[in-house]
């Protein structure tokens, strides 16, 4: 419930009521709580079987349509926590959790984070309220694509990733590319990412939640820090 209550922006004590049924949300942070868990605020007044699959991406309906979904063997649903690294940073290294969810033979995906600026002295700092960025995985030649955007713009970003990297069936490395505009503005800098799976599911991703986001070599996994720096390494030279 505390960290809940920290993701959504509201009293630990409000929505401990909500929890409890002692109180009801009212219309905006209803909506909040619908937004984070990805579910249709109408399920309070219509069938849930008239909603199923009603609203779920982001992303305009001919993506998830037209593009070939990646198989559960190669992509399981489940929690995965995806690394990246920052520049001119004293914290660096940086990891969110990834949700993948399959609806109606769709493979969506999920991440809740804050956004963040990089102070004067390199220290990052977050924004409040959680940033939700949802999209959809792909297959592509040689592995996957992630396709997804935050709710609160028309930026594109597009993490393509090797299955199985370095034989290990958990983790997921590659790069990562964002489009600042779907209307034709121009792109990011490329940046390295990893994506491993959580075969702790939901234990060990509360785990992981509890630390820091942001974080220092010596809090960083050496292998994590391997796989990024070389992953970097392909971009600015090969």
């Amino acid at each position: 419930v505390t960290s809940l209550s920290r993701d959504l922006g509201i009293h630990r004590n409000q929505l401990q009521r909500f929890v409890d049924g002692k109180s009801v949300p009212k219309p905006e942070i209803l909506l909040r709580i619908c937004q984070f868990f990805n579910v249709d605020a109408r399920i309070l007044t219509h069938p849930v079987s008239d909603l199923q699959g009603a609203g779920v991406s982001r992303l305009p309906g001919f993506l998830a349509d037209a593009l070939d979904p990646v198989p559960q063997e190669l992509l399981p649903d489940g929690l995965y926590e995806e690394w990246r690294e920052l520049s001119g940073c004293i914290k660096p290294f940086v990891c969110h959790i990834l949700h993948v969810k399959t609806v109606d033979g769709v493979r969506h995906t999920k991440q809740i984070m804050r956004d963040v600026v990089i102070t004067p002295d390199g220290a990052p700092r977050e924004f409040e309220g959680p940033l939700k960025i949802r999209g959809i995985a792909v297959r592509q030649a040689g592995g996957l694509c992630i396709i997804d955007r935050p709710d609160h713009n028309t930026s594109l970003t597009f993490t393509a990733l090797k299955l199985g990297s370095y034989g290990d069936p958990d983790l997921y490395a590659g790069h990562k590319r964002s489009v600042r505009s779907v209307l034709g503005s121009g792109l990011v800098r490329k940046s390295a990412t990893v994506i491993r799976r959580l075969r702790g599911g939901y234990r060990e991703a509360m785990y992981l939640r509890r630390l820091p986001r942001y974080r220092t070599p010596q809090e960083t996994p050496e292998l994590i820090q391997w796989l990024l720096k070389e992953q970097q390494a392909t971009v600015e030279y090969g």
